[in-house]
């Protein structure tokens, strides 16, 4: 039973961390799968597979290699003068990642409950902070809570929406200006699962392996079909109203709103606890990275991440979704690849 569960917290964290405001909102899915129709469908079936492969793959490379910070793996794939750089980049990208969460919830607050978004940012500075204090423990905690949440209301939107519609809208590409990568949708699946890997790759860094545990590669494994599985039910229910659910900037809400008033609440409060997860997971990767620094114990480097984030937090979430995160993508893309091309040479030179 404890290595059930270990197995399920493992894939709780390795979710928490790659469902986002995106992810759980319906516009990453839009945007990479929902414009192609029915190929789009097809697309996160193998988004799934390859994040269930790559979790996997990276639990046992880092495992073996004995590595437990994202810095070791960037400058083991990178070399001393490029990983630097790279090394630079992720951690701007989980400083980045880390604001955009807190100003999420400042806007999800404003919009959704009629709340100031000053109290939305601080209230998930609080969770997050706490969290945080405990360290891996708090990080396992709040996975193992929030990501079942997530997935519960997430599936009940879903599977209510196409049980109670018509059909599934199988056409192609009927609004190409609207996708984020042209107009094939494999490179699409491809994309989103390297710019989405990031930080699954930093959290999954910095967690402690056991040489002898298996549970780290199995749940990577399961948090993968899940990401996989949950996505593909969430392609087909916001199929159902394609085009249409083409103008909503949060289209989950849209379905949610298709069926009754305390499943919106729900549903707006599981967005929010998508970026909770989220937030956590950015806050605990670079926090791993600076205690390694002089000076920086792991208590002072969780004080300063959150007071560097804040003023950050206080752009336009939207604004920031658009200026930063398509950067992340090709960065994702290229250490990705970095790590699927170091592991097949160790797997042949061994």
């Amino acid at each position: 039973m404890a290595v059930i569960f270990k197995i399920w917290q493992v894939a709780a964290i390795y979710m928490g961390a790659i469902i986002g405001a995106g992810f759980a909102s319906g516009q990453e899915l839009i945007r990479f799968f929902v414009v192609f129709g029915q190929k789009g469908i097809m697309g996160i079936i193998l988004a799934g597979g390859m994040f269930a492969l790559l979790g996997a793959a990276v639990v046992i490379f880092v495992k073996k290699e004995g590595i437990n910070t994202y810095r070791k793996l960037i400058i083991m794939l990178f070399g001393e003068k490029i990983g630097l750089w790279m090394e630079l980049l992720i951690s701007l990208m989980l400083w980045i990642g880390l604001a955009v969460m807190l100003a999420g919830s400042g806007a999800v607050f404003t919009e959704y409950w009629g709340i100031n978004m000053n109290w939305g940012i601080g209230l998930t500075l609080a969770v997050v902070a706490i969290a945080l204090l405990y360290k891996g423990t708090g990080v396992k905690i709040v996975n193992s809570l929030l990501v079942p949440f997530l997935m519960i209301i997430a599936l009940y939107i879903s599977i209510y929406t196409i049980w109670t519609t018509d059909s599934v809208s199988v056409q192609g590409l009927a609004h190409p200006d609207y996708g984020s990568v042209g107009d094939n949708w494999l490179v699409a699946s491809i994309i989103y699962v390297a710019y989405n890997m990031i930080l699954g790759i930093v959290i999954l860094t910095s967690l402690n392996w056991d040489e002898e545990d298996n549970a780290g590669y199995v749940g990577a494994l399961l948090g993968g079909v899940l990401l996989g599985g949950l996505g593909t039910i969430k392609v087909m229910a916001l199929l159902t109203y394609f085009p249409a659910v083409l103008k909503y900037q949060v289209p989950m809400l849209f379905l949610a709103e298709q069926q009754a008033e305390w499943i919106k609440l729900l549903f707006v409060g599981a967005l929010w606890s998508a970026m909770v997860t989220t937030a956590v997971a950015n806050g605990y990767g670079l926090i791993k990275r600076l205690e390694t620094v002089n000076y920086l114990n792991y208590h002072r480097a969780l004080i300063l991440i959150l007071l560097i984030a804040l003023p950050l937090a206080k752009f336009k979430f939207s604004q920031l979704i658009g200026v930063f995160y398509p950067i992340f993508g090709y960065i994702g893309l290229v250490v990705v690849s970095m790590i699927f091309i170091k592991m097949i040479s160790c797997y042949f030179r061994n």
